[in-house]
């Protein structure tokens, strides 16, 4: 199959991916609702948005990791491509390693019992930050090794792979949900 060709199968699993767990969401959002109630639900949901925000320590270096691979492997150049991905992987831990400090930051701040205005002063927040905290400090390596696939133009595994996970996180959450009623437990099967 031609680059363009598993480009496109690439995107299509995306996509297939992104509008099941679109489809998903809106079924399981009753469910986290009825099993965790009003407050934790709102309180996994605001620790989704502080990971949003730990992922800002990646600043777009594993998308310009995607295209200086991209590029090396383009002229089958062996050694800039191992270069790229090399000096690739030590920013990515790097960036790691930020946000980490980031979350750290947030968590020991916490348990510090630091009134952070934008957190809710809930006991649970603890367990829901440093679950946070591990999928942001491991997010940025995870995405220079999709970005390699991606430059070799074999996206199309780690895509279904990846939609697949999610899909099998967020069902796999709806039952820890209901089975648990605890929001850190539900969290780490949606981020894991």
């Amino acid at each position: 199959m031609s680059g363009g060709g598993k480009l496109f199968r690439a995107a299509a699993i995306n996509s297939f991916f992104g509008y099941a767990n679109q489809l998903v969401s809106v079924a399981i959002v009753p469910i986290y609702l009825h099993a965790l109630g009003a407050t934790h639900y709102g309180l996994m949901v605001t620790a989704l948005s502080l990971a949003g925000y730990f992922t800002l320590a990646d600043v777009g270096l594993s998308w310009g990791g995607m295209i200086l691979l991209g590029q090396t492997h383009g002229r089958q150049d062996r050694g800039e491509f191992a270069h790229v991905f090399r000096h690739g992987v030590v920013l990515a831990l790097g960036s790691g390693l930020l946000a980490l400090m980031a979350a750290g930051a947030v968590l020991a701040a916490l348990r510090a019992g630091w009134d952070l205005r934008f957190l809710p002063s809930d006991p649970a927040m603890l367990r829901l930050v440093a679950i946070v905290s591990l999928q942001a400090g491991t997010a940025p390596l995870s995405a220079m090794l999709y970005n390699v696939f991606f430059a070799l133009q074999e996206a199309q595994w780690p895509a279904l792979l990846q939609g697949m996970a999610r899909l099998t996180g967020a069902v796999s959450g709806a039952g820890v949900a209901f089975a648990t009623h605890e929001a850190w437990l539900v969290l780490a099967c949606t981020v894991g």
